[in-house]
């Protein structure tokens, strides 16, 4: 403690009462520490001083926390007076306690100079009224707060400013200690506005004009304000384009965002949109397609150009976007091209066609000539009468074959000529078809035994009967298995079933043969179709009988399918004829799970 202060502390404290005062004291090791002191003068009823009390406190703690919060404070100063906008700060009750450089650039004044002429000296007459109600509700309630007012600058001019506030509050005791803000020059932003907004009222006051000039336009037309995207004028045609009234675009108020616009199957992003990059970017687009889906769910393609519209000061303030309906156009072409395809795939037909018949006139001209040829041959040889009488029954077993053969062939002909001009008859009749196939395999058995083939013939017992041509099926049949024989190798196997299958009689010829390939068997029973002409001149033939043992199938009722796995994997020929009624009835009153008994024979 200091010399002296004892003294005056106790005199102060003896005649006041007490004594309150900053003091040093002197801990036992000799070193000091600031104290705050308490005297007390103690004094009995008579008031007669008995005694003082002495009350010390450490300060050392609180003395830091004081010279730290100075420090920051000082920081803060230093930092705001750097910052490029004005800063202020305002204690508990409203006055400034604090104004950074930048404000005081700004206004030309100081703070002492603003405390001494009162803190709203500065603001435009006409906006004391609103900044002191937003202020007076701000201190109130002491929450943020954001205002714009006029405020007077060093060059005597009232310039805009937007001021945010938020409150403050002591570090130690959280209690409120004022706003810190700040201020920020608007004016030349507001006067930008207020010419976007002078040419705005322009365009729309010469609505009716436009509106005049756009209902005679024959695409539609959309004008925008930017930088929002806010609708301003859209003519009919718009709304007819996307099937709504034109009051549908009136209706997006705050952006351009008609549902259903599609590019390449995906939705149509915003920032895609022609007349937003306009508005943004001020992009010229030019014709760009975009596929959209109208009001009534139906699909179309339109070209859309958009052009940004700009002030004095080449500030973009709206823009423009036209709309072209060009679904029809579109699909015009579509069509033209599937004409132009179809044309192509009915040439290519043609084509095939006609090489199809050059091939079968070929084909033909040598089935025809190759019998002849043997039966001219040994004719010649019989009138000689140098043949004896073996070579002579050779002869005539050769000639009465070779015709046999061009018979064959000329009626297949025939039939073809019949089944073209439909001129085909058949003579319809209940039939079994158990003795058909017996008699086609009997008739094919000589030509399988000479390749080693084995033939076997599965008939389901009481399969039912069908109605039908007996001569027409018997060449059904005798055509799937004479083709069966013709083209499996020596010791094949052919197998021939007749089964029941619910109201349909199914008969199948399955071989081990040299196959189908899977390109060729859409065409097996095409007229005049051949999968290798190499085969047909090995085997002979036209390519004639399985397109009439089609025919002939389906004019019974039925159905003929072919099955392959490939070449060399064998074929499996498949016709299905329906029962006939009274057999079907019968065949109903059978148990459903009662079994068959198949026959087989060779």
């Amino acid at each position: 403690m200091r010399k002296g202060l004892p003294d005056r502390a106790l005199s102060v404290a003896r005649s006041a009462g007490r004594y309150e005062g900053e003091t040093t004291q002197v801990r036992q090791d000799g070193s000091t520490y600031p104290a705050h002191m308490l005297i007390t003068a103690l004094k009995d009823d008579g008031g007669q001083l008995r005694g003082y009390l002495v009350i010390t406190r450490d300060t050392s703690e609180r003395n830091r926390a004081e010279e730290a919060l100075r420090e920051s404070e000082a920081r803060f100063h230093t930092l705001a007076d750097t910052a490029p906008v004005m800063i202020w700060m305002t204690g508990p009750e409203k006055q400034y306690h604090y104004l950074n450089a930048a404000w005081c650039a700004f206004t030309g004044r100081t703070l002492e100079q603003e405390r001494g002429d009162g803190w709203m000296a500065g603001i435009h007459p006409q906006d004391v009224r609103t900044y002191l109600a937003a202020f007076d509700h701000a201190f109130e309630r002491r929450e943020d707060f954001h205002l714009e007012f006029r405020l007077r600058s060093a060059d005597e001019q009232y310039r805009w400013v937007s001021s945010h506030g938020v409150p403050r509050r002591g570090h130690a005791s959280g209690e409120f200690a004022g706003y810190t803000g700040t201020c920020r020059d608007t004016t030349g932003a507001r006067e930008g506005e207020k010419d976007r907004e002078h040419l705005l009222r322009e365009i729309m006051d010469h609505r009716g004009r436009l509106e005049a000039v756009l209902r005679q336009m024959p695409a539609g037309v959309l004008i925008a304000e930017a930088p929002s995207g806010r609708i301003l004028l859209a003519n009919g045609q718009l709304g007819q384009m996307w099937r709504h009234s034109p009051a549908t675009a009136e209706r997006h108020k705050q952006t351009f965002e008609y549902k259903g616009f599609h590019a390449t199957g995906q939705p149509y992003r915003l920032e895609e949109w022609p007349l937003r990059r306009s508005l943004e970017a001020g992009e010229f687009v030019i014709d760009e397609e975009i596929d959209f889906e109208r009001g009534d769910g139906t699909r179309g393609t339109m070209f859309v150009s958009s052009s940004p519209v700009r002030d004095a000061d080449d500030r973009i303030v709206a823009a423009v976007a036209t709309f072209n309906d060009a679904t029809a156009r579109k699909t015009a072409e579509r069509d033209k091209a599937q004409i132009y395809a179809r044309e192509r795939m009915a040439r290519k037909e043609a084509e095939e066609a006609n090489r199809i018949k050059d091939e079968f006139l070929a084909t033909l001209s040598h089935e025809l000539r190759t019998p002849l040829t043997s039966i001219l041959g040994w004719v010649k040889m019989l009138r000689t009468g140098a043949l004896d009488d073996a070579s002579s029954a050779r002869a005539l077993e050769t000639i009465q074959r070779s015709a046999q053969s061009q018979a064959t062939l000329i009626d297949d002909l025939l039939d073809v000529s019949r089944v073209m001009t439909g001129k085909l008859r058949l003579d319809v009749q209940p039939i079994e078809l158990a003795p058909l196939l017996e008699a086609a395999v009997v008739a094919g058995k000589p030509a399988a035994d000479a390749k080693s083939i084995n033939v076997q013939l599965m008939l389901e017992e009481d399969a039912g009967r069908v109605t039908g041509d007996p001569d027409r099926l018997h060449q059904v049949f005798w055509n799937l298995l004479s083709n069966a024989i013709k083209f499996t190798p020596k010791d094949g196997h052919i197998a021939v079933r007749l089964r029941r299958d619910h109201s349909n009689l199914e008969v199948s010829v399955d071989d081990t043969g040299i196959g189908i390939e899977k390109a060729f068997l859409p065409h097996v029973f095409d007229r005049f179709h051949q999968a290798d002409s190499s085969n047909t001149r090995a085997h002979s033939g036209l390519g004639l009988g399985l397109s009439i043992v089609k025919y002939l199938v389906e004019l019974h009722g039925g159905t003929v399918a072919a099955e392959s796995h490939g070449t060399g994997r064998g074929a499996l020929f498949r016709v299905t004829l329906p029962v006939v009624a009274a057999a079907a009835t019968a065949a109903a009153t059978t148990a459903p799970n009662a079994e068959r008994s198949t026959k087989y024979l060779f």
